[in-house]
Order: C-alpha cells, then structure tokens, then sequence
C-alpha cells in the first residue's frame, strides 16, 4: 500500500471508465467555483443536497456537478427525475459506465468540475446559503491561498431548522490559518465538508488515494497542506454533516479510522522538530481510542498497534482514558508550542 503521505496518481485506475453527461447546464460564463456532489443510491438525500447547493447567496459564478456512481436503472431514473424537476441552469449530471467506488467517483468530480476552486460535498450532507459568500470573501483577503475551509455542526434530522441554527452562529466569523501541524495533531474536520481547494493543486497531488479508505480524504488533506502551506479557516459554521446509521459508523470502519490515523501521524513525526514527541501524542490517542473502541463497541482491535502490553495493561482502566485526555492535551501544547516557533 502506498504510504499514507506518499504520492499516488489516482485518476490513472479509472481512466478508461465513460461518464456520460446526462443533464448539462445552461451556464453563460466558465464557472469559478463547482461544488461537487458524488452519489449513490440516495436520491431523496441527494435532492437535499443539491438544493443546498442551489440556494447559494453569492454573486460568482458557480456550477453544481453531481456525479452518479450507479449504473441500475431503477435508482438512476429517479436521480435523473428529482435533478431535471429543479430546472437549475447550473447543474450538471454525470453517470459513470462502472462503479468507482466511494473515492473513485470523488476524484472523477475534480475531473469533471471546470471551476478554479472545488468543493467536494456528500450527498447526505448540506451547505448553509452563505457557503460560497464566505469563501469568496477568504479568497478576496488571501489570494495566495490554495484551501479555505468554513465550519460545520452536526444533525440527525429536520434539516430545515438546522440550516436555520447556522444563521444564529454568523458572529463566529474569526479567521485563523490552517497547518499541517494542527491536522497532524487532531482531525477535526468532516472529511472535505465545508471545504473548497485549489482544483489544480488537488489534481496535482494525486486526488484521493483509494487505498486509504476509510480516511482518504484525511490523508488527501495531509498531503494536501503538506505542500501547500498556505490555507485559512472561519469558525462561521456554514455546513451541516449529517449524522446517520451508515457505513461510517460500524465498528470495523470506526477501527479503520483509528489505525490509518495513527499511521498518518507516525508518517507526520518525520516532519517535525521532535519527532518522539510526536509519535508519543501518537500512542497516547491510538491506546486510548483503541480500548475505547473495545469496550464501548465490542470490536476487535489490531493487538499489534500497541507497542507492549505494559503499555496496553496501563490503558484498560477506567481512569485511563481521563489520564489520556490530560496528557493529550499536555502533548499538542508543548507540540504546537515547538512547531509554531517556526
């Protein structure tokens, strides 16, 4: 497998794989933002989406690419109903020949997308109607910047009142730049929600790495601020990532995560000042994730992460993981303490 920061073109796996464009847009100028919308087998999430996308409240031009991973006719024929009943001139319908899979058919979106900037939304997530006006004004202040991210909440359901919550968080409007470091150190993003990149820089370094499923658009993201060091972020939450019973969610997908996060750091402890420092943060969290994920989900775990099983012995406890909790935090300061002085 290719390491978790190293480079790998992903667009060449796929490269003989058709996506017709089923539904065009009727747009008058190139678009400078696209939002990209992967999806598959969720037509009455997707709709949502979509008309999230739709609902924008900026002056740019835009467009919305969905990009259908189904080939069924039973599910396609539906997509294709619910996208023509919006008659939106800036929306454009692709359908894949094959199934890509999950970061397959994402990197085929920065493929199809025409805009300078792309973001990646998921079919089950929303934008608030100030996405593209905020990003658009981080863009103007910065225009050396290759990433920009907004923040997000979490729903379970009633997507309308949620969308409206979000107008009541419009003061959290500080901007901060956004490092490698403080992705190395905690992952406090939704994959690429509320997130718009550098379509050309996204391409160039490789898109998403299949291979690191379940956490390749973390592993995008590290690669991503890795070389290019320039990105900024608002705390105005103008996203909402929807909390279901999903993939996502199932122990075994939840250990993937912990065990590629933890590879990541490893891989991250090269870069910096005192790489034991980081690789210890690293164990902290891989100990205390991993027994939490045993006892609070019941599931297996790879015995072989832990470095011995003295440490292992330490970790059980319950106290352990509110010991973890301080040491982590001990860590990530004297850590972003060092890095920063750069």
């Amino acid at each position: 497998m290719t390491p978790m920061l190293g480079f790998r073109n992903s667009f060449s796996q796929f490269k003989n794989v058709r996506s017709e464009l089923i539904i065009d847009s009727e747009r008058i100028e190139p678009p400078y933002i696209s939002i990209c919308i992967p999806t598959y087998r969720r037509p009455d999430l997707l709709i949502e989406a979509v008309l999230s996308a739709v609902n924008q409240h900026a002056n740019v031009p835009h467009e919305i690419v969905i990009v259908d991973n189904e080939q069924d006719v039973f599910w396609s024929s539906q997509v294709d109903t619910l996208v023509r009943g919006l008659n939106s001139p800036r929306v454009r319908l692709f359908r894949n020949s094959e199934n890509l899979g999950m970061f397959g058919n994402w990197n085929r979106c920065l493929e199809l997308s025409e805009g300078k900037w792309v973001s990646i939304l998921n079919d089950d997530d929303l934008l608030a109607p100030n996405f593209l006006s905020t990003v658009l004004e981080l863009i103007n202040q910065h225009p050396e910047t290759k990433l920009i991210q907004t923040g997000f909440r979490s729903f379970s359901q009633g997507s309308e009142s949620a969308l409206k919550g979000l107008l009541l968080k419009e003061s959290l409007n500080q901007t901060n730049r956004f490092s490698f470091v403080q992705l190395s150190l905690g992952n406090p993003r939704a994959g690429c929600l509320a997130t718009v990149y550098d379509r050309e820089a996204a391409i160039e370094i490789g898109g998403f790495n299949p291979e690191h499923f379940p956490t390749a658009d973390v592993t995008f993201n590290m690669r991503f601020l890795r070389t290019h060091r320039s990105a900024y972020e608002t705390k105005k939450p103008c996203a909402l990532y929807r909390i279901q019973d999903n993939e996502s969610q199932k122990p075994n997908v939840l250990a993937g995560f912990i065990k590629n996060d933890f590879f990541m750091r490893l891989e991250a402890a090269r870069g910096f000042r005192i790489p034991f420092l980081m690789k210890l943060y690293a164990r902290v969290i891989l100990s205390s994730q991993l027994n939490y994920l045993e006892h609070t989900w019941r599931a297996e775990i790879d015995q072989k992460l832990l470095p011995t099983e003295i440490w292992r012995y330490v970790f059980r406890s319950k106290s352990a993981w509110f010991a973890s909790k301080i040491l982590t935090k001990f860590l990530y300061t004297i850590i972003r303490i060092i890095e920063e002085k750069r």
